[in-house]
């Protein structure tokens, strides 16, 4: 389901945090932010440090 948050804000070149997706599926943080390291580490998500970081897909 994080995949599929993040494509719906890929086009617009957005930028989601895992508690933004964490919120919008209704979900506990600590499992997105798990699942997203994952998928950092399998290159499909890019990760973006700042206040205005968090992931992306990077294809």
């Amino acid at each position: 389901m994080a995949l599929i948050e993040l494509a719906e804000v890929y086009s617009d070149g957005g930028v989601l945090q895992a508690g933004e997706i964490a919120r919008r599926q209704g979900i506990p943080e600590r499992y997105p932010e798990q699942m997203l390291t994952s998928l950092r580490r399998s290159e499909l998500v890019h990760s973006l440090r700042g206040p205005r970081g968090g992931y992306q897909l990077a294809r």
